[in-house]
């Protein structure tokens, strides 16, 4: 894809028999006849329902929407600079780019401590991971944390980091807050290159 005269390339390659694999620890999530289109370099989906319609598995939200009726309608969308940094976190993976961040095959960017137990949206909290690893480590943290019923206690999760999450995984979900969702959405504004 091009962004801002740049060419740079926003998803991961993969196949059937790998896609089955990295999309098994979120059958939790997502409907087995749900077929992928993309796996973005920071390990979100793009999945395509029997009817058509697009829907986006988000890492950091850890939730499944529909963000097009058709596929024509979905490559129209991306081609927007907005949209390309919010579903494809493009920003974030220029910046990697230009601090020479790069991924090896296998590998996909991911949060050192994820946003959802405190980790900033910020270059200083990116690094690459074994893709199969963190797939399986997203869900297993968000499942448990998705499915709270009121009244359930969460405990901090403050600072933990990816690797002490491989060691104890599924930890509750924290609350999420107005202010949360407007720090996320800041964080994903397009950085201007220059």
């Amino acid at each position: 894809m091009n962004w801002n005269g740049n060419h740079i390339d926003l998803t991961i390659s993969f196949d059937g028999p790998d896609a089955e694999r990295l999309l098994a620890d979120w059958r939790w999530l997502v409907p087995q006849n749900f077929q992928p289109l993309h796996l973005t370099k920071f390990g979100h989906w793009f999945l395509s329902s029997p009817d058509g319609r697009i829907h986006h598995l988000n890492l950091i939200e850890g939730n499944l929407l529909q963000v097009a009726k058709s596929r024509q309608q979905f490559d129209a969308m991306k081609d927007d600079e907005q949209i390309r940094n919010e579903w494809f976190q493009a920003a974030f993976v220029f910046q990697c780019k230009a601090e020479g961040l790069s991924l090896k095959p296998g590998e996909c960017f991911g949060w050192r401590v994820h946003p959802m137990v405190g980790g900033r949206l910020e270059l200083a909290n990116i690094q690459a991971f074994p893709l199969a690893a963190y797939q399986s480590l997203i869900a297993q943290l968000l499942q448990p944390r998705l499915n709270l019923t009121p009244g359930d206690s969460i405990p901090s999760m403050s600072g933990t980091s990816a690797t002490e999450l491989v060691a104890n995984p599924a930890p509750e979900k924290p609350k999420r807050t107005k202010a949360t969702k407007a720090k996320t959405k800041r964080a994903l504004k397009p950085a201007k290159v220059g």
